[in-house]
């Protein structure tokens, strides 16, 4: 079965994050977010709008 491009989930803005031990969270950093699926010899690069 071949792997997928998996759409990134979008950052939300506000004002402070959640609290709790359920939640992750990232720095927002500008740039691109990049998928890379590597399949055997096959390498696929995505970015955020399902693009190789």
């Amino acid at each position: 079965m071949r792997l997928a491009f998996i759409s990134p989930m979008k950052p939300k803005l506000v004002d402070s994050p959640p609290l709790g031990d359920g939640w992750t969270h990232e720095t927002k950093l500008d740039g691109y977010r990049t998928q890379i699926i590597i399949e055997a010899s096959e390498v696929r690069a995505y970015c955020g709008a399902d693009y190789k």
